[in-house]
């Protein structure tokens, strides 16, 4: 299989946990070896994309100059991921160095250890001038365009990104943005993350001045967290109403922050064919492919409405360290009724939680979930399952075909206003391949799925 010549380096400051790493589930002892195998490899691009090595970890900054060591690094390098690496003067000089090296190749650009406070970052940014994406995510220590000294405002976005078509900005300064959307002129969409949005259900001038100068974007996005999702529904439809320009398409995106440093989101998944070209996204490596369950915490902030995950089920034989291990079963800690099928999608509607001591009084009560009310507003999961057809060196070795699965949530008052496919840039040019999955004999967009 013929694989996109392109190569996604992540870099942290940390040791993969269970928290932080969706990768986790390679074998510690042998995580070490693998790093320095895909990075001295001349084929480590055909072990690192699309799936569980999509994004090669480099445990220490130091590592950096190995990488650009590599020719292939140079040739092949289309996307970089920075991660929260520390302010430290060398830290900077040496992401410094390694953006000079790929320059020519670059095209989307993450970074969320600083944001262009020295003359040297700022120069190393507008060399990138190939680039066509820039995201700059929410980090917890992280200050955005603010210095972490004295959160002056300093301007990130340089000139010579003339190209640029997708930006996606944390705490970025409104007047400071429009000073640099002039010389945007093929931006098509922009996502931003909070900081900035208004406090209350009143739209400043100086807001509905920045989304008039937006007016030739093809989209605008608010990415947003669920306790802010009412806010920004409110502001979006306030904007409607004062600007009243149709060409602006708003869109309102609640972080799933397992996709957070890559998307703002998923859209809504309505037939076979939305399924599949969401597969098709993990498998070219633009979307993530989760390996573990979530943990608890996990589960209480990923799971919301319109959040998607595609897992795939495995059963090992033997892992490479001598250890075995399975995922044949996801799972939420949540209640659910008995699925009902339309097509080839599972539905389960979200049931109400007994009270204290319910489960000691009425036992059979809780034994059998269908004597549960369903809540109100609460969630539904759609689940969708494909085989993969094709061959994955990077992925376990099973007993069994590879199975992957598609689950998502949504509430069915919010369901119309979720994103769509063809709204969503990274997404919206997808092909699907022949001969990737099989889908018991569904041909794709033969079904369409929960309608409201």
């Amino acid at each position: 299989m013929a694989l996109l010549p392109e190569l996604l380096i992540e870099i942290i400051s940390h040791i993969a946990t269970p928290a932080n790493d969706l990768a986790y589930s390679l074998p510690p002892a042998n995580r070490k070896a693998l790093y320095v195998l895909c990075l001295t490899s001349a084929a480590c691009r055909s072990i690192a994309l699309p799936h569980l090595y999509r994004r090669i970890y480099i445990q220490m900054a130091s590592q950096i100059p190995s990488l650009q060591q590599g020719t292939h690094i140079k040739k092949h390098t289309r996307t970089l991921a920075v991660g929260p690496l520390s302010f430290e003067p060398e830290i900077a000089q040496l992401v410094c160095g390694l953006l000079a090296t790929l320059s020519s190749s670059l095209e989307r650009l993450l970074i969320s250890c600083w944001g262009g406070q020295t003359d040297a970052e700022r120069s190393a940014l507008a060399g990138c001038s190939g680039l066509q994406e820039f995201i700059l995510p929410r980090e917890s220590n992280f200050w955005g365009l603010y210095t972490a000294s004295d959160q002056g405002l300093h301007m990130t976005l340089p000139r010579s990104w003339v190209g640029i078509r997708r930006l996606s900005l944390y705490r970025v300064h409104l007047e400071d943005f429009l000073l640099a959307q002039g010389h945007f002129p093929q931006l098509e969409s922009l996502c931003l993350s909070d900081c900035w949005l208004p406090t209350s259900g009143q739209v400043s001038p100086a807001f509905t001045r920045f989304v008039r100068e937006l007016s030739g974007s093809r989209q605008v996005f608010f990415m947003v967290y669920t306790e802010e999702a009412g806010l920004a529904k409110e502001l979006i439809r306030a904007l409607r109403a004062v600007i009243g320009d149709n060409e602006v398409v708003f869109g309102l995106r609640v972080v799933n922050l397992i996709e957070e440093r890559f998307k703002g989101g998923i859209p809504e998944i309505r037939n076979t064919r939305d399924a599949l070209i969401v597969f098709e996204a993990v498998r070219m490596g633009i979307l993530p492919l989760i390996r573990r369950r979530l943990n608890v915490d996990e589960g209480k902030e990923f799971i919301q409405d319109g959040a998607v995950f595609v897992w795939e089920e495995y059963d090992f034989i033997q892992g490479v360290d001598g250890s075995g291990g399975s995922f044949q079963r996801w799972t939420d800690r949540m209640k659910w009724s008995q699925s009902k099928v339309e097509g080839p999608f599972l539905y389960y509607e979200e049931k109400v939680d007994l009270p204290p001591g319910a489960e000691k009084v009425h036992p059979s009560f809780h034994a059998k979930s269908r004597t549960r009310p369903v809540k109100p507003d609460g969630m539904t999961k759609q689940t969708f399952s494909a085989t993969a057809l094709f061959t994955d060196p990077s992925a376990p070795k099973t007993k069994k075909p590879r199975k992957w699965h598609l689950t998502t949530y949504f509430r069915r008052s919010t369901w119309p206003t979720l994103p769509t496919i063809e709204s969503d840039p990274d997404l919206k040019d997808i092909t699907i391949v022949d001969g990737m999955f099989e889908t018991k004999g569904l041909r794709p967009g033969t079904h369409t799925a929960f309608q409201s």
